[in-house]
């Protein structure tokens, strides 16, 4: 690693202004904390550039510089935005120096300012841009401003070597340069017993977690819990954002608005409530980084159905029952087991 000791760890919290509640700004919310309580010399300095949107990392060892607050003095806008970069940068040098005996580490994927001297830290989360290029919007934008980042890398750290694996395979970066670093979990989630479960599903259930668009492929699990035999005896219960228009109209349709229960981003007791006592905790994504709801689901004693990928294997081993995400009827054969 190229942590030393007393080196400043710089964080551009960007996350917090782009995704403030996906699983990227949970790691962070996380990990930075137990940072500081692990080494009490480390110092991080977070960065904003922009308003953050959600909740970011609380610690006495972390301090906080909201450079975009700077800019609304700047008058008329129309006139400065094209300076903005340059002022926060100038701010930037200021504050938090050019990077001598510092770390810069972004939450997602951006560049230090101009000048920076220090060694530059990325997380490499996933490859899904490259792998679904065709289907993601703005992709190809998303991919550029990883190369950016990655290339001129002193170190990149990788959540699983199923990432590793795929980087390698997108981007001429060097092995040797890459750390795998397996994430953890939050300790709220753990086995509980029936008189330490707050919130009580008075209905058997399946759950499903996290959002549901393209590779994470909740439009399979879907249409084979629609085609079950037992989804008049087990409802299926989905915690993520809320329903879209199509989603909406899959449900009244097929007349599974009663049998399918959303729950819109529940607080993390209340999602361990709900693998206590799921049946099973269904996971059907086609590709995935790492997966962290597998953690989530071990840790509390959910049975898990998941899709057969090489991150799943690597996470879970032989817990879970495979079925191909390919295929409504292997994910059917998988419930029944």
């Amino acid at each position: 690693m190229i942590l030393e000791d007393k080196l400043d760890l710089i964080v551009d919290g960007i996350i917090y202004t782009l995704n403030p509640y996906g699983g990227i700004a949970r790691i962070f919310n996380n990990v930075l904390p137990l940072l500081c309580d692990m080494d009490p010399q480390l110092r991080i300095k977070m960065v904003f550039n922009r308003k953050p949107l959600g909740q970011y990392p609380q610690h006495k060892n972390i301090s906080y510089f909201n450079f975009y607050k700077a800019t609304r003095f700047l008058w008329p806008k129309k006139f400065w935005r094209k300076f903005t970069k340059s002022v926060q940068d100038n701010l930037f040098s200021i504050f938090i120096g050019k990077g001598n005996e510092k770390i810069w580490f972004s939450t997602y994927f951006t560049e230090p300012p101009i000048n920076w001297a220090g060694k530059k830290l990325v997380f490499v989360h996933d490859c899904i841009s490259e792998r679904y290029s065709d289907e993601i919007p703005n992709a190809i934008n998303s991919i550029e401003t990883k190369k950016s980042s990655i290339i001129p890398a002193d170190k990149i750290i990788c959540n699983s070597q199923t990432t590793a694996e795929d980087l390698h395979e997108y981007y001429p970066i060097n092995l040797s340069n890459v750390t795998v670093a397996h994430l953890g979990y939050n300790k709220i989630f753990r086995k509980k017993n029936d008189n330490e479960i707050d919130l009580h599903i008075p209905y058997r259930f399946l759950l499903y977690v996290g959002k549901r668009k393209y590779y994470k492929n909740f439009s399979l699990l879907l249409h084979a819990f629609m085609k079950w035999k037992e989804n008049t005896k087990i409802k299926l219960v989905v915690v993520g954002p809320a329903w879209d228009k199509y989603e909406k109209e899959f449900l009244t349709k097929n007349y599974l608005e009663k049998d399918v229960v959303l729950f819109s981003r529940p607080d993390d007791h209340i999602l361990c409530d709900l693998y206590n006592q799921a049946e099973a905790f269904v996971y059907p994504s086609k590709y995935e980084g790492f997966g962290i709801p597998l953690l989530e689901a071990m840790a509390c004693g959910c049975a898990i159905v998941a899709s057969d990928i090489p991150s799943t294997r690597e996470i879970a081993g032989e817990i879970p029952i495979y079925f191909d995400p390919d295929n409504p009827e292997s994910l059917k054969r998988s419930l029944n087991m």
